[in-house]
C-alpha cells in the first residue's frame, strides 16, 4: 500500500523539525565550548558521542560503527530516526519540487 501524500509530508516536516533542532545544538555546541573556560583541543578523537539529557538519557548518539551513525532518541531511549532511515527518506524525495 502506499503512503500518502499528506502522511508523507507530515513525515518529511518532523525529520525536517528534527533536523533543523541537531543544527541548532549543534551551533549552540559550538559557541558554548568556544566560550568560558574551555580548553582547546586540536583534534578530539572518539568511536562514539552521545549527547544526553539531564536524567543521562542518550538524546543523540554520533558513531564511527556500520560506516557512520547519526541516531536521534526518544525520551524512552527510543530510535526516532537514524542515518539509515534518513538516506531513504532522501532518496525517495522527488529531485524537484512539484509546480503549483
Amino acid at each position: 500500500m502506499e503512503e500518502s501524500l499528506e502522511h508523507r509530508v507530515r513525515r518529511l516536516e518532523r525529520s525536517n523539525r528534527r533536523l533543523k533542532l541537531l543544527g541548532g545544538l549543534l551551533a549552540f555546541t559550538a559557541v558554548a565550548c568556544g566560550s568560558g573556560n574551555t580548553a582547546i583541543f586540536g583534534l578530539v578523537r572518539t568511536e562514539k558521542l552521545d549527547i544526553i539529557d539531564r536524567s543521562e538519557a542518550a538524546r543523540i548518539s554520533l558513531s564511527s560503527s556500520g560506516g557512520g551513525q547519526v541516531v536521534f532518541h526518544d525520551g524512552e531511549g527510543q530510535v526516532q530516526l537514524d542515518a539509515a532511515t534518513l538516506r531513504r527518506l532522501i532518496a525517495s524525495a522527488p529531485s524537484s519540487p512539484a509546480a503549483p
